[in-house]
């Protein structure tokens, strides 16, 4: 099977959008992790500045 320049094109477009969904997946884990730690240490602190259910 050959394929043509356009497809090849097409296929590395795709193929680099699907490594940066990943990677930024990953920071966005990351911040979330960074944020629900801090905020398990902040427990019995009163939060400020904050409405309530605002995430």
């Amino acid at each position: 099977m050959e394929m043509n320049a356009y497809a090849a094109a097409l296929l590395t477009v795709l193929a680099a959008f699907a490594v940066y969904l990943v990677f930024a997946q990953l920071a966005h884990m990351k911040k979330l992790k960074q944020r629900d730690q801090a905020e398990a240490g902040s427990d019995d602190q009163p939060t400020v500045g904050k409405e309530p259910g605002s995430s």
